[in-house]
């Protein structure tokens, strides 16, 4: 049950991480994220 847990919030972070770095992978995967965090991204 923890190692699911886990694993959902790893789901959840992934995005941020890749959003801080934002040079490897650019704009074309921000697109895919703005769906899950439009208010994040937005704000």
């Amino acid at each position: 049950m923890r190692t699911r847990i886990n694993f959902l919030l790893l789901t959840f972070l992934i995005p941020f991480v890749l959003n801080a770095e934002g040079t490897r992978f650019g704009e074309r995967r921000r697109g895919v994220y703005t769906v899950f965090t439009p208010s994040i991204i937005e704000g």
